[in-house]
């Protein structure tokens, strides 16, 4: 897995993301290559930064605020596959911010 170097240059604590989700896979001996769907041997990228899913008691999306789930997502540069993979199982937790600490949060 490598950094993505094809949009805009990523921000230093991404750099460090990228860097931490590759050893926390290693470390779990957990092996995304080669894509399932295209079965192009080194394709995966890192995004530029974290998702973070809304959950939800119900069965319909609502726009309440309330608890989520934060993930990293690897995608394919050849077919687009895309895998979510949750940040608090693979020990990612540290580079998570809290709302207060996001840098840049207000910048326009």
């Amino acid at each position: 897995m490598t950094e993505n170097t094809q949009g805009p240059s990523i921000p230093a604590y991404y750099t460090k993301a990228v860097d931490a989700v590759g050893e926390a896979l290693s470390s779990r001996g957990i092996n995304i290559a080669p894509c399932n769907v295209c079965h192009e041997e080194s394709s995966f990228l890192l995004t530029d930064g974290f998702v973070v899913a809304p959950l939800s008691q119900v069965s319909y999306p609502t726009m309440q605020p309330g608890p989520n789930m934060p993930l990293i997502s690897i995608y394919c540069s050849k077919c687009g596959n895309t895998i979510f993979m949750s940040s608090i199982v693979l020990g990612l937790s540290p580079l998570l911010f809290k709302k207060d600490e996001v840098p840049n949060a207000g910048a326009k």
